[in-house]
């Protein structure tokens, strides 16, 4: 598991693993009016899933119809007996699809997101988009593709651990946002999958 490390260069710098955002501290006598705090999504939430193994270009994009996705509460995942909903993973249990993916729409209150929590149980690797933009990355090379695998195994009890991570508060709009994930395997014939996500934002109307 990757640990997040030094803040980014610049206050609001887009992170992967290795960086975190640091938010400038309220100046002497600047107001915190009307800030609050909402998890908008809640470990266990239902997520839209595609578990073919591949998918269209534009599947981590806000417009992107996922309708026809099939659709289950988390932990999904397969191989531990935990999942509230297992996903597929193709018809040879010897050659299992790499990647899994993902889709959550939530409306946020904020007209002005300052602050953004990530948790996130992810067996092995995992990519997370807000709204089409790329917000995070965990165990996978900067360079991917759905079959690219995750660069290390995630075994016993790290599989369920939330793990944690800050996304860009810029990235949030009032209204109607997406988070979008994949989910990557370290090999074709990985026994298991697990994802689940939690999602807490710092923000005034």
């Amino acid at each position: 598991m990757k640990h997040l490390g030094r803040p980014c260069a610049g206050l609001l710098a887009l992170t992967l693993s290795s960086c975190f955002f640091e938010l400038a501290p309220l100046q002497e006598g600047e107001a915190d009016a009307g800030s609050s705090t909402k998890q908008v999504i809640a470990p266990g939430a239902v997520w839209r899933y595609l578990d073919t193994g591949s998918a269209p270009a534009s599947w981590n994009q806000p417009s992107f119809d996922d309708s026809g996705w099939d659709s289950g509460a988390a932990e999904l995942g397969y191989g531990d007996g935990d999942e509230a909903t297992v996903v597929g993973y193709g018809s040879n249990a010897d050659s299992k699809y790499i990647t899994t993916y993902f889709r959550h729409e939530f409306d946020s209150p904020f007209g002005t997101v300052t602050a953004a929590r990530l948790e996130v149980v992810r067996d092995d690797a995992v990519v997370v988009y807000v709204n089409g933009t790329q917000a995070f990355l965990d165990n996978l090379p900067a360079t991917f593709n759905a079959s690219t695998p995750s660069l290390t195994a995630i075994a016993k009890e790290a599989e369920a651990q939330f793990i944690p991570g800050q996304l860009d508060p810029k990235l949030f709009v009032k209204g109607k946002n997406v988070v979008a994930v994949e989910i990557h395997q370290e090999g074709a014939t990985s026994t298991d999958i697990s994802f689940d996500l939690a999602l807490t934002l710092d923000g005034s109307p």
